[in-house]
């Protein structure tokens, strides 16, 4: 089993900054970490993000998993991903206009017509967000980090927590898919949702899919 502690990405974050290698306080952590997240060497960029994960010091787990998901290695996004749906209760999901809805309110807009009446066209899209808004809350009741089966219970809006409302599906890699059913009204009660690990920002970026409608989805990557 392979043995790792932090001498060696510590030594090279030290010798950036110019302090004595002895020291081994937060800030040198710190450094120690985005040394060695940018390591040459696979192993030493995912055993230091695993000894940084599991240090003591809140701000140099937290550190290390905002690094590691802007990272270019996706095995360290992965491992990262993984971390946080193991470690976190619950996430939120944004929804914008359906696409066809955004496509047709513009081509009004720009045809000088009034987008008022678009909204009994796609009823179901404006049911849907309304629905929706201003989060799709999902409440974590188990995730097997080795098979990336996640499930748990899904609320709308200030709707609480029920049984029959449920979501299911598979973190892999740097995205996750659910299946959800969490509609307190019966009007869209099926959705399945596509999300994946932005590149420039912390959090997850995707698609929302109801019956034939496809919408905009984002989830904001909270740390704390």
């Amino acid at each position: 089993m392979l043995e790792f502690n932090w001498k060696r990405v510590i030594v090279a974050g030290l010798l950036l900054a110019g302090l004595p290698s002895y020291a081994q306080s937060t800030k040198d952590k710190l450094l120690a970490v985005e040394a060695g997240l940018n390591d040459a060497s696979a192993i030493v960029r995912l055993s230091t993000l695993d000894e940084a994960l599991a240090d003591d010091s809140k701000a140099v787990r937290e550190f290390a998993l905002t690094q590691a998901f802007a990272s270019a290695d996706s095995t360290v996004r992965s491992l990262a991903v993984n971390h946080f749906f193991k470690t976190k209760k619950s996430f939120s999901v944004r929804i914008d206009k359906s696409e066809a809805l955004a496509t047709e309110e513009a081509r009004r807009l720009s045809a000088g017509e009034k987008p008022d009446s678009v909204e009994s066209e796609f009823r179901s899209s404006y049911l849907t967000v309304t629905l929706y808004r201003p989060a799709v809350n999902y409440l974590i009741g188990g995730y097997d980090e080795d098979s990336g089966v996640i499930q748990g219970l899904c609320l709308t809006g200030t709707s609480k927590p029920d049984e029959r409302y449920t979501f299911i599906g598979n973190v892999t890699g740097d995205s996750v898919t659910l299946q959800h059913h969490c509609s307190v009204s019966g009007m869209v009660d099926k959705c399945r949702l596509d999300l994946q690990l932005a590149e420039n920002a912390p959090e997850f970026v995707g698609t929302m899919q109801c019956e034939d409608s496809r919408f905009s989805a984002a989830a904001s990557i909270k740390l704390n």
